[in-house]
């Protein structure tokens, strides 16, 4: 009668919202098997008709999933902008020169650093005075790369020396400007004997001469 299918879709609905209330489910599946047979249901708790909070999975009829690996996914691509963009406000402010006076101003290279043995190779047979950025074509401030020599532009151009060294991990650059090198990994200008032949080559581009040695052990004092 019309008593029993109101009871069947009372007890339909109570097995869709329940999630995973197993005793919900048995209880309405129970209701359900009951009114087909003819028999009259026993009372249902009325609260078995509200859904449970529990997390239910996608089911097939059209609700979206919840992928957690997509999450975790979207979570480290988040991670991964945001250690990014903190290295390049790092290597955006390099570090500050020493005020000797009102108008002289000296930056102290480190006399060693870790990252010389791998991160320097043999330059060239000669260097380019005024090479091109690889990239953009700008040849106002090139860096040659130390470890594959490709040129790239300062930061104060179009920043693709920094961008070579994030997207490579290349630590170590050599300025065509000053031949001073820099270092990314140290944050700091590094002047060291396993320097000179890419500083050298560089001087006779500039200058058509090499350069005079400097002492290295006046750098380190």
């Amino acid at each position: 009668g019309l008593g029993y299918q109101r009871r069947v879709r009372e007890a339909v609905v109570s097995t869709q919202s329940t999630g995973y209330n197993l005793s919900a489910v048995s209880n309405g599946i129970l209701a359900c098997t009951t009114a087909m047979l003819g028999d009259s249901p026993d009372p249902m708790d009325p609260k078995e008709l509200v859904p449970t909070k529990t997390k239910r999975p996608a089911v097939a009829m059209g609700e979206p999933s919840s992928n957690s690996e997509s999450t975790t996914e979207h979570d480290e691509e988040e991670l991964a902008d945001e250690i990014l963009m903190a290295e390049l406000e790092k290597q955006r402010n390099p570090v500050e020169p020493v005020k000797l006076n009102d108008n002289v101003f000296a930056v102290h290279p480190k006399p060693w650093c870790e990252h010389l043995e791998d991160h320097v190779h043999s330059a060239p047979a000669t260097l380019e005075k005024s090479p091109a950025c690889q990239t953009c074509g700008d040849n106002s401030e090139s860096w040659y790369c130390l470890s594959c020599y490709q040129v790239n532009c300062s930061r104060y151009v179009n920043e693709h020396a920094l961008f070579h060294f994030i997207d490579s991990g290349h630590l170590m650059t050599l300025s065509m400007a000053d031949l001073s090198v820099w270092c990314y990994g140290c944050d700091s200008y590094v002047h060291n004997e396993k320097l000179l032949d890419a500083k050298d080559k560089g001087h006779i581009a500039k200058f058509g001469v090499p350069a005079i040695s400097v002492s290295l052990e006046t750098v380190q004092e």
